[in-house]
C-alpha cells in the first residue's frame, strides 16, 4: 500500500522487474492503482513497460498485457 487514499480507498503500488537489450536486471514500479487492479496482478505475472534505451533504468508501468 501507498498510504494514497483515492475516494477514501487505500492505493497500492505493483513492483516489477525488467531486462534491457544488454540482459542487465532493473526494478520499477507502478504509479498508485486500485486494490482491485493490483489484485489481479500475481507474482510472476507478465505486464508490459516501456523504457528508455539510452538510459535503460528508466522505465514506464503500462500494465494492461498478458495477466
Amino acid at each position: 500500500m501507498t498510504g494514497e487514499l483515492t475516494n477514501g480507498v487505500a492505493q497500492w503500488i505493483i513492483r516489477y522487474r525488467y531486462k534491457d537489450q544488454l540482459d542487465r536486471t532493473y526494478d520499477g514500479k507502478s504509479p498508485s492503482v486500485s486494490p482491485l487492479e493490483a489484485e489481479n496482478w500475481k507474482k510472476g505475472a507478465i505486464g508490459t513497460i516501456k523504457y528508455d534505451r539510452a538510459h535503460s533504468d528508466k522505465s514506464e508501468w503500462l500494465g494492461a498485457s498478458g495477466r
